[in-house]
């Protein structure tokens, strides 16, 4: 009952030393029960520490809370919840809930990109490759040398081409950030 889960969410809280896990494991065991409230939490704490085990408590759930993190993914939340969730989907999530975070690539804060980036470099598989080269023509000129380094890394053969075309295209971005750019291009 959600009266249940309250207590077992005051205990945690009460316990500012984490002597006594044991209110936290249990929450986690009740995982979907739970996942509500700790999305709830890690959307309105102030305390890192407790976030950061709110964090550890829904990677523990695993898999199974994926889903319900990407139906928390909204654009307009705040840009710290939307990187906790992604950073979250990105450990604990599978090859096909990489897609769920392309939109991100093109989100206005860039912690919110990186984080992006880094789940789908993580959890994106097979797909990923093809992902991040979509998503090269639209992202923001600034992050394109992030995308371009991260295809690099994963050896995507596809990648070749559209690349080489943006080596040669005109940014809008300063003559250091173009030159970075170009640096990892041809890496």
């Amino acid at each position: 009952s959600d009266e249940i889960v309250d207590i077992l969410i005051g205990e945690m809280r009460a316990d500012k030393d984490n002597l006594d896990i044991e209110a936290a494991r249990i929450q986690a065991m009740l995982s979907e029960f739970s996942l509500d409230h700790f999305l709830e939490i890690l959307h309105n704490s102030d305390d890192s520490s407790e976030r950061l085990l709110i964090l550890n408590l829904i990677a523990e759930i695993g898999p199974r809370a994926a889903q319900i993190i990407i139906t928390r993914i909204d654009p307009h939340a705040p840009w710290y919840y939307l990187r906790n969730l992604v950073q979250m989907l990105g450990r604990i999530g599978k090859e096909e809930h990489a897609r769920a975070l392309k939109p991100l690539l093109f989100h206005e804060d860039h912690r919110v990109q990186r984080e992006a980036l880094k789940g789908i470099s993580n959890i994106g598989g097979n797909a990923r490759g093809k992902i991040l080269l979509d998503a090269l023509s639209e992202c923001d000129d600034l992050f394109k040398a992030s995308v371009v380094a991260t295809l690099g890394s994963l050896k995507y053969r596809n990648a070749l081409h559209p690349p080489m075309d943006l080596f040669k295209a005109k940014l809008s971005v300063p003559d250091e950030v173009k030159v970075d750019l170009q640096e990892k291009i041809c890496l």
